[in-house]
């Protein structure tokens, strides 16, 4: 349901299971992409910060969420990274 209302252009999704909290759909990558730890879960390479050598190729790593399928997106980046890593 949350997918369904994000690509249908939410900006801020609520829910009654979550005590009054919501989650703001501009703000929602689960592995966020970043420059420092505090804000983020993976360097620019992809890189997470807490484990060295685990690197996350999907679209969790984006800082919002897509309207669109990202599927060649996704396949780029995990080609760009076989290949440096090869």
């Amino acid at each position: 349901m949350l997918r369904i209302l994000a690509a249908a252009g939410a900006e801020e999704i609520g829910t009654h299971h979550n005590k009054g909290k919501t989650l703001k759909v501009k703000e929602m990558g689960s592995c966020r992409m970043g420059t420092n730890s505090k804000q983020s879960v993976v360097n620019q390479t992809r890189e997470t910060w807490e484990v060295e050598g685990l690197y996350v190729a999907d679209t969790s790593v984006f800082p919002t969420a897509f309207g669109v399928n990202p599927m060649v997106t996704v396949q780029a980046i995990a080609y760009l990274h076989s290949t440096i890593c090869s």
